[in-house]
């Protein structure tokens, strides 16, 4: 809830030490980490409903290239110093766990079928382990 957000933030920024070594202090942090972590589910709610769309055997070559062995990032800046950096394939894994069952039974069966058997196992293993 957006009212208890801005009165947690306002009681942080009340409490925060003055010599903390926070470019304007622990509340903006925590205030452009909630903007972060906004824009990411954003982009995995426009990355879902792309890939819902997609053939399963397209899907299944990008699958393929983001689950390379030199994994590339994307990074969502906090501020000057501290930044929220993910990988394409945890961002991938992130997509398919909220994307509907039938799209992932799809893609695994294509994954299957292009004989990229171990990226179906690894990308099964990543979904079947429960959230925290």
């Amino acid at each position: 809830d957006d009212s208890y957000v801005t009165e947690v933030l306002k009681s942080i920024k009340e409490n925060e030490d003055l010599e903390s070594n926070f470019d304007g202090g622990l509340s903006t942090v925590i205030a452009n980490s909630v903007r972060v972590l906004e824009e990411y589910e954003r982009d995995l709610a426009n990355l879902r409903k792309a890939y819902e769309k997609m053939e399963s055997k397209d899907l299944g070559e990008i699958v393929d290239i983001m689950t390379n062995q030199n994994p590339s990032y994307k990074e969502y800046p906090i501020d000057d110093v501290r930044k929220f950096r993910i990988t394409e394939q945890e961002m991938l894994v992130e997509v398919l766990k909220q994307s509907k069952p039938k799209v992932v039974s799809n893609l695994l069966t294509e994954l299957n079928t292009t004989q990229r058997v171990q990226k179906a196992a690894l990308l099964s293993r990543e979904l079947g382990i429960p959230n925290p």
